[in-house]
């Protein structure tokens, strides 16, 4: 029952992640007119992207049907400690990058990789710590939800989509250096993109 119960609750939590994340940051970002982004890396934002979109749209769009029961039993399937630990991540993950997102990108905050106007860099609370930390949340957020929501599939989709926001990460701080006045010494004094002390 608990673990039926965790299950229902972080797919509740995903899905207000999914519609107020990405339709209340239309209102936030509406006013901060866009210049054209840079084109020459495009190949691995397109890459990035298409491994993030397809294998997180296949581990969200399973999670209704395991809280329904219509999966067999998969290793983990009724371990509360396990269940309840991925909750944590995942939720953990979730509120992180709401806080990040709303707390200190806010106008900046954009879909894709590119240069807003009036666009600077900020270096304050997390940023401090690490380059991108909104994509930073998902490395709790996908395998929190494997945890959770335990078909096989979830395993390589959540490698497939961790392997995109490092992808991400590497293009978008590529293109900012080239596009972001003094992002090349934020680099110097941030020297990790995801994860402290490792890369």
């Amino acid at each position: 029952m608990i673990v039926l119960f965790l299950r229902w609750f972080i797919f509740a939590c995903s899905l207000t992640w999914v519609l107020v994340y990405f339709k209340a940051g239309t209102s936030i970002v509406k006013d901060a007119p866009r210049k054209t982004p840079d084109k020459s890396g495009r190949p691995v934002f397109v890459v990035a992207m298409l491994c993030i979109g397809f294998a997180g749209l296949i581990m969200f769009l399973s999670q209704p049907l395991i809280c329904l029961g219509l999966f067999a039993d998969f290793l983990w399937m009724n371990s509360v400690w396990i269940t309840a630990t991925g909750a944590v991540l995942t939720g953990m993950g979730i509120a992180f990058e709401f806080y990040v997102r709303y707390k200190y990108l806010r106008r900046f905050w954009s879909g894709g990789v590119e240069i807003r106007e009036g666009h600077r860099i900020v270096s304050e609370g997390p940023y401090g710590v690490i380059r991108h930390p909104l994509y930073a949340g998902n490395l709790a957020i996908y395998p929190g939800a494997v945890l959770v929501f335990p078909a096989w599939w979830n395993v390589p989709a959540c490698l497939l989509v961790i392997a995109g926001y490092f992808l991400l990460a590497a293009y978008e701080d590529g293109f900012l250096k080239a596009n972001l006045p003094g992002y090349g010494e934020y680099r110097k004094t941030v020297k990790y993109r995801l994860l402290p002390g490792i890369w």
